[in-house]
């Protein structure tokens, strides 16, 4: 039978993979046009065998422009490189709508001020932790969190974010284990008895590490229930598909490049790296795997035309003034 804790032990091992440095490297390019129009560069460098594979959405069909070739800086590793134009960002939109795969929304509002015209762009990566029935809040504070971004490898950083995969494993586990049973009309276990003991659950299953005859064994004596051998296909397919779940996150390991140009002049960005009206954001895994990132910029255009225009009126209107007068002299 399979042992559960060995499989919350490869969450964790999992978890620690995903600190190190990646072995992909994933950059994109984007340039935004006056006119709200787009031009999307995604790269890939690294085995790119299974491109259709990775967890992070890359474009495959014809209508990119895709090219292949080997990498200058490791001949060992090929770099993928697709380009496609857009006529608006909610097409680019389009592109990322694979709910296998690790979620990207962009936001774009232009906005008309007479004499200028005003950009806001925002890229969001959606985190891609499979576990999220306990929030993370509950065991990292703000600040906390924003030092294991910064790469704090303190052990009672570590132990919170053990405690925390640990955590929601259980929880995923529970949640499904009780799917399985209303699937099965098993009358004696409920949401309400689960939570009533769910201390005791979540620690016992964490800490034993029993296979699942044992589990159930464990589960029927707690909750007071004498049917539920009839779930054990369940249970070994529920651990198998976190097992899947987890393997799947590992596998968005890697350090992600995301470069913006804007129309005009850059105002404000949440980037640490602005050269001229191009901002970059340089990141690993790490940084969206427990927790949405998003990815802000602001620019502004000056309207020509419309310092022209109003410059007409202005002599017009002064003309208007001035010419009665000269007149009546």
């Amino acid at each position: 039978m399979k042992n559960v804790k060995n499989h919350l032990f490869a969450i964790n091992i999992a978890i620690l993979l995903l600190i190190i440095a990646g072995c992909k490297e994933y950059t994109t390019k984007t340039k935004i046009n006056s006119d709200g129009s787009c031009e999307r560069i995604v790269i890939v460098e690294g085995d790119t065998s299974n491109i259709a594979g990775l967890p992070f959405q890359i474009p495959i069909d014809k209508s990119w422009k895709i090219e292949k070739k080997k990498s200058e800086k490791d001949s060992t590793k090929v770099v993928y490189t697709a380009e496609k134009k857009f006529n608006d960002v909610n097409d680019l939109n389009a592109e990322y709508g694979n709910q296998s795969k690790i979620g990207v929304k962009i936001n774009f509002k232009k906005k008309f001020r007479w004499f200028y015209t005003y950009y806001e762009y925002e890229e969001k990566y959606k985190s891609f932790y499979p576990f999220k029935l306990t929030p993370l809040k509950n065991f990292l504070s703000k600040e906390e969190y924003r030092k294991f971004l910064d790469g704090d490898t303190s052990k009672v950083l570590k132990k919170r974010i053990d405690e925390y995969a640990g955590k929601g494993y259980i929880e995923h586990f529970l949640s499904e284990f009780l799917k399985a049973c209303k699937k099965h009309n098993i009358t004696d276990v409920s949401e309400a008895s689960i939570n009533a003991h769910k201390q005791q659950l979540m620690e016992q299953i964490d800490k034993k590490g029993e296979d699942v005859n044992e589990i159930i064994n464990f589960l029927e004596k707690t909750l007071e229930s004498k049917s539920l051998k009839v779930v054990e296909p369940d249970i070994e397919l529920i651990i198998k598909n976190i097992e899947s779940k987890m393997e799947w996150a590992g596998s968005a390991n890697g350090t992600y490049t995301n470069q913006i140009s804007m129309p005009g002049v850059i105002l404000s960005t949440n980037s640490k790296s602005v050269k001229g009206n191009t901002v970059e954001w340089k990141v690993d895994s790490q940084r969206f795997q427990f927790e949405d990132f998003a990815m802000r910029v602001e620019s502004r255009s000056a309207n020509v035309s419309m310092f022209v225009i109003t410059g007409i009126i202005f002599v017009l209107a002064l003309l208007l003034l001035i010419i009665p007068k000269i007149r009546r002299k």
